[in-house]
């Protein structure tokens, strides 16, 4: 990041290119032939005594040098970049995996907070103590039928009213909740 910023602040601009070059107003036909029929020749006239040309060609030489240490630079922290975005990647494949874990938690603590639920629950024990409630009565008239000895009617008859006052107590304690 630092070195980007400092390279783009030292840019430099390149100088105006003259219309005319003053040296080939000076030349004689055959010379302006020669530099024609041989271009090599003519590049090298250019660089040795146009200025402007010579500075963009040192610029050129220069920013090439650069570039190239540049890449050189970047080849050295190629590994390392690569190595840190597997190392992301595993990351942010970990994350999702347990976004989704989360995901089937949260679902499953919901189904259990639904099945599980006060008011279910209260509702629930009411049916459970009337069923309580219902055995005793069928004990009570098994009783007087003469179908049940006392003995079997009483311990019965306590049972199922132990029974019935255990379920409306925890009832009542849910309620309070």
């Amino acid at each position: 990041g630092g070195r980007r910023a400092s390279n783009r602040a030292a840019r430099t601009t390149a100088p105006p290119c003259p219309a005319e070059f003053a040296f080939v107003k000076n030349m004689s036909v055959a010379e302006l032939e020669f530099y024609r029929d041989n271009p090599s020749t003519l590049d090298d006239l250019i660089l040795e005594k146009a200025t402007e040309v010579g500075s963009l060609h040192t610029m050129a030489l220069e920013m090439l040098r650069t570039n190239a240490q540049l890449a050189e630079e970047n080849l050295k922290v190629e590994e390392s970049v690569k190595e840190t975005q597997a190392a992301v990647t595993a990351k942010w494949t970990k994350l999702q995996q347990s976004k989704a874990e989360l995901e089937g938690l949260l679902k499953e603590q919901d189904a259990l907070l639904q099945r599980f639920d006060n008011a279910k629950l209260i509702r629930a024990l009411q049916q459970e103590a009337r069923t309580a409630d219902q055995e005793g009565e069928l004990i009570k008239t098994q009783v007087i039928k003469g179908d049940m000895d006392l003995l079997t009617w009483k311990t019965k008859f306590f049972e199922s009213r132990k029974q019935y006052h255990s379920i409306v107590a925890r009832k009542e304690k849910l309620e309070r909740m």
